[in-house]
């Protein structure tokens, strides 16, 4: 897991799955975060702002880009169960997130 990712939970009334791992990467003044999301159609928002689908971060050259410091992720879809999740971002490091939303009975 290493440093980048301190934490992941699932909340919302429902289970979701979160798989977190981390990479190094050369000189950077960010950290960076990749999202593996079922469905890929769910909307991702990093600290109170909606920053696109989750389809948008899947690729390692289009990741989210972090400040260091700590963050809010929320993954959510309507029929689904949210994922909110906070960690820590680390210059130099990319987080990668696998997240499974499970369907919530309507």
């Amino acid at each position: 897991m290493g440093a980048f990712l301190a934490l992941l939970s699932g909340v919302g009334g429902g289970r979701c799955a979160a798989t977190p791992d981390s990479v190094a990467l050369p000189e950077l003044d960010h950290g960076r975060l990749q999202l593996l999301v079922r469905p890929d159609s769910a909307e991702v928002y990093l600290d109170g702002v909606r920053v696109g689908l989750a389809a948008d971060f899947v690729e390692e050259r289009s990741a989210l880009q972090l400040r260091p410091g700590r963050h809010v992720l929320m993954v959510r879809k309507a029929g689904y169960a949210t994922f909110r999740g906070e960690f820590e971002a680390v210059t130099g490091r990319t987080g990668r997130l696998r997240v499974t939303l499970e369907k919530v009975a309507e």
